[in-house]
């Protein structure tokens, strides 16, 4: 999938999967195998896959570390998925909506910016879209 993005945004990919995906895959891998931090085993291919499968769509850097977060640290114990989150915006040089709380935060492409997941209770919904989803 990689190649298939425009010039520009493949090299910035690439950037970014060279400084924080492989140091983070390698985190999980050792915070996993050695120090209990797994929820599920799994295997280094599926915790390649799920830390991939969550960049589609990525265009920035902020976007890239809100989704690796969600899929490297997705086999993860709270507590480390935690960890993991304070490192790679850290190492990345952004900054969580709330660093006390960096799990609840996504990349909000409108604003340019993190924020925090919130609960939107003004929006109805009817029984037949919990059934779809």
């Amino acid at each position: 999938w990689l190649a298939t993005l425009e010039p520009e945004l493949q090299a910035r990919m690439d950037g970014w999967i060279s400084d924080h995906f492989y140091r983070a895959y390698r985190w999980v891998l050792e915070v996993g195998q050695t120090h209990g931090g797994a929820a599920l085993n799994t295997t280094k291919a599926g915790i390649v896959k799920g830390g991939l499968s969550h960049l589609h769509g990525v265009r920035t850097k902020g976007a890239f570390v809100a989704a690796l977060v969600r899929g490297l640290g997705s086999n993860l114990l709270p507590d480390k998925r935690t960890e993991l989150a304070k490192m790679l915006y850290q190492w990345a040089g952004e900054t969580p909506a709330d660093r006390n709380r960096p799990l609840e935060s996504y990349f909000d492409e409108r604003t340019g910016g993190h924020a925090l997941y919130a609960l939107d209770l003004s929006a109805p919904v009817a029984l037949e879209e919990l059934h779809s989803a």
